[in-house]
């Protein structure tokens, strides 16, 4: 027949063992690549959020499993990278699988998880340490100068405010005006937060915030030394949230195989807006291309499939 430009119908079954055999033959393989260049940036942030998954051996249904997400720093990276990695939990030794080769400056939360790796350096996250104590005033009431929390909010606004004027700075001169201008403010927030643990009830809200703080002291440091670092894992939030935002829709995962490559799918599709791309675009290009490709055996030819590289920017 020629000429047919009509359509038709296919089962969700098919589309899905479709899409199942082309992540395990090109989209997880471009997934793996895409870790690959990730090690090798020396800023990049870290997230996790949960995902329920079905039929995990030795687990129930209803049990918790992870989706993690990896992403280049915005501020002076090589690439944009936002990777998304399954896990069927939450232990450190997947962060620590992950990160495997990896020596530079890793942005994250609170999660202890990613301490695992003893060649990184962790750099803590303003915004997470802010929202603690925005989280210790009680409901209906504002910040106020007279109670701690507002305290330490005012604090921390005014160095976010000069982060702000630094955010089109080049690297050296973010890193200058850090040093000159914020660490004074990041010395002050620390020796008013020592002074305030002991008229904070450890357990309270604010006790735990202040707590937190002092804990983990030296990761918020970390930002003023290097010029790529980030204030905040913002970039990270961010790259995570669509597929937050999806799983209210699709609600799960049905195997771990379906999960996998969500994910590498999910990486892929971040990955392209990131750098600029059209995602439809670009499968078209890697499904079209790929086929007749012997990356097997020269895997340097997958740089070619990279969203930020010449072929891609330019069909793209």
């Amino acid at each position: 027949m020629t000429g047919f430009s009509g359509s038709f119908p296919l089962t969700r079954a098919t589309m899905v063992n479709r899409i199942i055999a082309a992540s395990k033959y090109y989209f997880s393989v471009l997934a793996g690549h895409m870790r690959e260049r990730l090690i090798e940036e020396d800023v990049p942030h870290a997230d996790e959020t949960c995902i329920q998954v079905h039929k995990e051996k030795g687990k129930g249904n209803a049990t918790k499993s992870y989706m993690w997400c990896y992403c280049s720093s915005p501020l002076g990276a090589r690439h944009a990278i936002w990777l998304f990695q399954y896990e069927k939990g939450r232990k450190g030794a997947y962060a620590e699988e992950f990160l495997k080769g990896f020596d530079g400056i890793l942005v994250r939360d609170r999660f202890a998880g990613y301490n695992q790796e003893p060649s990184v350096r962790h750099a803590g996250c303003w915004a997470h340490l802010r929202r603690y104590f925005v989280n210790a005033i009680p409901p209906r009431m504002k910040a106020s100068p007279e109670r701690l929390a507002g305290q330490a909010i005012a604090k921390i606004d005014e160095i976010f405010a000069i982060e702000r004027e630094l955010k089109e700075a080049a690297v050296e001169e973010r890193q200058k005006q850090r040093q000159e201008r914020e660490k004074p403010l990041v010395d002050a927030f620390f020796a008013w937060a020592e002074s305030s643990q002991s008229s904070a009830v450890p357990k309270s809200k604010i006790g735990a915030a202040i707590n937190y703080a002092m804990s983990a002291r030296k990761t918020f440091y970390t930002y003023l030394d290097d010029g790529r670092v980030s204030i905040s894992n913002a970039t990270a939030e961010n790259a995570i949230r669509p597929f937050v935002i999806g799983r209210k829709n699709w609600m799960l995962s049905d195997s771990p195989r379906g999960a996998a490559d969500s994910a590498a799918i999910y990486s892929l599709v971040e990955t392209c807006k990131a750098n600029g791309l059209d995602p439809a675009k670009y499968f078209e290009s890697i499904l079209t291309r790929m086929p007749n490709e012997p990356f097997w055996q020269k895997p340097e030819l997958l740089d070619e499939y990279m969203s930020w590289s010449k072929a891609m920017q330019d069909n793209c």
